[in-house]
């Protein structure tokens, strides 16, 4: 893996082994998926879709609703490492993504009667800027994101069973945003070297205690 440069100031008081898993994850993170999540109440399948997120390279997840409630216990404090965005109402959330270039996609079951079919999880296009819109446990996703989906998807099932968790459903889809197509290739775009140096800096600054203090000193000290 290529050494990122220039260095971050803060390097210098975390342990190389750190600065290294850090790089590593960074290049792993994708630049064009954003994981929404619409009303969902339960805190510990927030919390679940939340540690899916980072294990996926999922590096913004924005939440539709009240403020969420997070079970520290389930998401070992990834939350620490992903950019977390809050809107109040579905058009807000809308405004945002469209603002920022984001395709939108929900999911739902096949129906007879749809006028646009969806199509099934793992041939949703990762590899533009898209956004995996998970609704509410029991309602589903808010009206305003149904009516403005561009795409609508799918996770093939074989039993009984109708839908899934809806934390099991983010891991689904997040792993399908992994595979490899062509082989040897990530589908999704990595992050830009700007947005991997505000990462990181963010990182740093979570890592090292008292960060902008110091920071603040070795600027100091660099004057003339």
């Amino acid at each position: 893996m290529a050494e990122h440069s220039p260095s971050h100031p803060l390097e210098q008081f975390v342990q190389p082994e750190r600065i290294q898993r850090m790089n590593q994850v960074l290049m792993g993170r994708s630049g064009n998926i954003v994981l929404v999540l619409d009303h969902i109440h339960n805190p510990h399948n927030l919390s679940a879709a939340i540690r899916s997120a980072d294990a996926f390279g999922i590096q913004t997840v924005i939440f539709c609703g009240p403020p969420p409630q997070l079970a520290s216990g389930i998401t070992v404090g990834v939350e620490r490492w992903i950019d977390l965005v809050s809107f109040p109402t579905a058009d807000e959330t809308l405004q945002w993504l469209h603002q920022h270039g984001y395709a939108t996609c929900i999911l739902e079951p096949p129906s007879k009667h749809a006028n646009q079919q969806p199509i099934p999880v793992q041939d949703l296009p990762f590899d533009e800027p898209l956004a995996l819109i998970f609704g509410n446990e029991v309602a589903g996703p808010s009206d305003a994101f149904v009516r403005a989906a561009h795409h609508r998807a799918y996770i093939p099932m074989f039993g009984f069973v109708e839908s899934l968790n809806i934390s099991v459903a983010v891991a689904i889809t997040l792993f399908c945003s992994t595979l490899e197509r062509p082989r040897g290739a990530r589908r999704t775009q990595t992050l830009t070297e700007e947005a991997m140096a505000a990462v990181r800096d963010r990182w740093l600054r979570g890592e090292v205690r008292g960060a902008d203090l110091i920071l603040q000193r070795l600027t100091e000290r660099s004057e003339p």
